[in-house]
């Protein structure tokens, strides 16, 4: 399981994500809490320049007539810039019970905030 791309790349350090300050920009993030699967976040950098939260991804209604969704909850990592700075987003993907903590997934992020 890779880091989500879009049509340019996903960002990471190479394609950091800019932002003003009161700006928010949602990253996708694959979901896998059916199998008992949680992101957790550390943000590092510039104290309160930016804050991040993983919450679940809006779906598509269902067709009529069609099987409701199965499988996990798509989620996205939301970003919102407070203050003008730099931070380090560290995104891990694992299980909190079971032998070993290893993670199934890793992502890291740079977040750029300027003022207005």
């Amino acid at each position: 399981m890779g880091p989500p791309s879009g049509p340019a790349g996903p960002p990471g350090p190479a394609r950091p994500v800019r932002l003003a300050v009161g700006e928010e920009h949602m990253v996708p993030l694959a979901g896998a809490g059916s199998a008992g699967y949680a992101w957790t976040v550390e943000v590092s950098g510039t104290p309160g320049a930016v804050e991040a939260s993983v919450r679940a991804a809006p779906r598509p209604p269902v067709a009529r007539g069609a099987l409701p969704y199965g499988g996990s909850q798509p989620q996205v990592l939301a970003l919102r810039g407070l203050r003008a700075g730099r931070a380090e987003v560290h995104l891990e993907l694992s299980r909190s019970f079971g032998g070993t903590r290893t993670p199934r997934a890793t992502q890291d992020l740079t977040v750029i905030v300027a003022d207005g």
